[in-house]
């Protein structure tokens, strides 16, 4: 399944792929381990590579103004979602409980 963000503009600020490991009527459990494919603003790419984090801001004053590309990427990060919140997680884990 690919997870996207959405602009108040109706344009699409980043797309994470995910994979969908249960789907009940009390949650949906998705995974996206490292590797997945993903899309995000251009600057955002550029600040990663570049570990410029100036670039990173420019990237939301981008988003404020409604004007921003795309780029493709490779997701990194292991993040645990819970509650609206983003923890670190242990590398043997890579999965979300939204429910």
């Amino acid at each position: 399944m690919v997870r996207r963000d959405v602009h108040r503009s109706g344009q699409v600020w980043s797309e994470q792929a995910l994979r969908v490991i249960t789907d009940t009527g009390d949650a949906l459990v998705t995974a996206c381990p490292p590797g997945s494919q993903a899309l995000w603003p251009a600057l955002y790419a550029k600040a990663r590579v570049d570990g410029d984090r100036s670039v990173r801001t420019e990237a939301f004053d981008a988003m404020a103004t409604g004007q921003w590309e795309l780029a493709p990427g490779v997701w990194p990060v292991r993040l645990d979602v819970r509650r609206g919140t983003l923890k670190n997680k242990p590398s043997s884990s890579f999965h979300a409980v939204l429910g």
